[in-house]
This record gives C-alpha cells, sequence and structure tokens, in this order.
C-alpha cells in the first residue's frame, strides 16, 4: 500500500491516513496562504466569523466540500458536520469515501478563529 509523510512526526504514515492528512490540510488552508499554490485551499476565512447557526454550519461544508472536490481527487465528501463546544470551540467533521478503495476515513478539521 502506498505510504506517505506525517508533517507533524515526520514519521511515515500509511494511504488512509496520508489521505486523512490531506483532507484536513486542505480544508484549513486558507485560499490565497500557500506560496506558489495561491488558489489550494478552502474558502472559510470569510466564513468562519459569521453567527453560529445552520445556515453558517451549511456554508462551512460546502466550502470544505468544494475545496476537496478541486484538490483532493482520491476521495469524495459523504458527509459533514460542524461541532460546536461550550467552551467556544467549533471543528468539522467530514466522512469522505475514498474512490480507489471504497472506504470511508473521517477526518476531524479544527476551525481557525473558533475560540
Amino acid at each position: 500500500m502506498t505510504t506517505g509523510i506525517d508533517p507533524v512526526s515526520g514519521t511515515v504514515v500509511d494511504l488512509l491516513a496520508h489521505i486523512r492528512i490531506s483532507v484536513a490540510e486542505i480544508v484549513k488552508t486558507m485560499v490565497g496562504t500557500r506560496v506558489m499554490r495561491r488558489k489550494v485551499g478552502a474558502h472559510l476565512g470569510e466564513i468562519i466569523d459569521q453567527p453560529g447557526d445552520a445556515v453558517t454550519a451549511l456554508r462551512i461544508i460546502a466550502a470544505a466540500a468544494d475545496a476537496l472536490e478541486r484538490w483532493e481527487p482520491r476521495v469524495r465528501l459523504t458527509s459533514g458536520r460542524v461541532e460546536a463546544t461550550l467552551d467556544g470551540r467549533a471543528n468539522i467533521r467530514l466522512v469522505c469515501k475514498v474512490k480507489a478503495s471504497g472506504l470511508e476515513i473521517t477526518a476531524d478539521v479544527p476551525l481557525a478563529g473558533a475560540a
């Protein structure tokens, strides 16, 4: 099975872990912030400080879905859910189907700006 490198620890990870890391990195990256690849990322920057309601949650999921469609061809997003805690933190839980194997992965991505 193909492997990748964990960007934090530098250790070798299996394919599913590498895809999970890729999904999280794409969603956490704001469009325009990567040198030499300015278009990579998700349009969450303008959404993140909006009211914590169902409309904003849907906009966050849509922005993540758009980014994954563009930048992670190995997966198809099957569901997403924004989860908030009582201390004001939030994350987005993304469930994706790996196209090559049909396996499902889940990526929990902390939303920047939620504090």
